[in-house]
């Protein structure tokens, strides 16, 4: 696989490992396309649940796939 697969494919890994609410609101938000108003309607929330859940949402994903990628420079560079 080339870098930019296996940089999506941890992508979509680290958005599969969030919670299933806080998946379904990024899902809607940043693949469909909703506005966090039209979520919050959708689902029944407020638009402040929404804020928080996506700001924690791309914490989690940024989090995770730093963490793997500094992993294979680490070892890139011990060799």
């Amino acid at each position: 696989a080339t870098d930019y697969e296996e940089l999506y494919q941890d992508f979509e890994t680290a958005i599969n490992s969030l919670p299933i609410s806080r998946r379904k609101i990024y899902l809607l938000y940043q693949i469909e396309g909703f506005s966090m108003k039209e979520i919050a309607t959708k689902l029944s929330i407020s638009p402040k649940t929404v804020d928080v859940q996506l700001y924690r949402a791309r914490k989690t994903i940024r989090e995770i796939i730093k963490n793997k990628w500094f992993s294979y420079l680490l070892l890139f560079l011990m060799h």
